[in-house]
């Protein structure tokens, strides 16, 4: 239906890695991959509104998603997933996966 372009100078796959609603912001959070994971907030027209660097040492963002009021990061690098305070972005929980 429509088309928008995010710009991000990262290097070769180290760009966007998932997008999610955030309901209570009523905006989107995009996440990079790595060097260093970026979050961005984007509003309903897809302007970047925030810009900032994932607050903890995260080596690679896998998946994104937001369930139950929490930010879910998923790194597969480092086989955890993050349950993340959804304001400040700081993990509140991490959860090490087993492979």
């Amino acid at each position: 239906i429509e088309q928008k372009r995010l710009t991000y100078n990262g290097g070769r796959n180290k760009g966007f890695e998932s997008i999610c609603w955030h309901p209570e912001k009523k905006c989107f959070i995009s996440i990079t991959e790595k060097d260093p994971a970026t979050i961005f907030e984007i509003d309903q027209d897809f302007n970047v509104t925030k810009e900032l660097q994932v607050p903890f040492k995260l080596s690679d963002v896998s998946a994104l998603t937001y369930h139950n009021g929490y930010l879910w990061i998923l790194s597969d690098e480092d086989r955890t997933v993050y349950k993340c305070n959804p304001t400040t972005y700081m993990p509140e929980k991490a959860y090490l996966l087993p492979l």
